[in-house]
């Protein structure tokens, strides 16, 4: 969030890093310091280094056959990595020889700017949905879940997301 508004404190190319696949724990850890939404749970696992610091990552789920899912990108709190979604993308291109990529990126908190410089092309934005919280729920849940549990309406509360935009890659 910061990055978009223009507040770090490093600026990096990312032509000048160097990309590793990392493993589980390093991505985990990265993420979970890093990423708005914490760890995920997916196995390809991307991250770019500048000087041997892990600075960026970026995960992909395998759907099947040749077709994956971008789960996770971010970049090291208060740096700007300029290109490192061109970056890691590309070395996932070539190294992992996709035919369809997709992706959806949360309203809230992300722009499309560099998806189109990478040839992700938009093809839906969801409404925005209602989550539920309140003394009889732990953290978050959705509509579906909340129609599944028998709590008091009184005591609870709901709030609307802004919606996902959906995007595809295709070879």
């Amino acid at each position: 969030i910061s990055k978009n508004l223009g507040f770090f404190e490093k600026k990096i190319l990312a032509s000048s890093c160097e990309i590793k696949e990392i493993t589980i724990e390093e991505k985990n850890k990265f993420l979970e310091d890093n990423y708005i939404f914490g760890e995920d749970s997916f196995f390809i696992n991307l991250g770019l280094f500048n000087k041997g610091e892990l600075v960026s990552v970026m995960t992909f789920e395998h759907i099947n056959k040749s077709n994956y899912k971008i789960h996770s990108h971010c970049d090291k709190i208060n740096y700007f990595i300029e290109n490192s979604e061109k970056h890691l993308f590309n070395y996932f291109i070539n190294k992992f020889n996709p035919d369809h990529v997709e992706l959806s990126l949360d309203r809230r908190y992300f722009n499309n700017v560099t998806l189109d410089e990478i040839g992700f092309k938009k093809i839906e934005t969801e409404q925005p949905k209602p989550w539920y919280f309140g003394k009889d729920i732990d953290g978050l849940i959705d509509n579906n879940n909340m129609n599944s549990l028998n709590l008091n309406k009184s005591d609870v509360n709901r709030i609307w997301d802004c919606g996902q935009n959906k995007f595809e890659w295709w070879k």
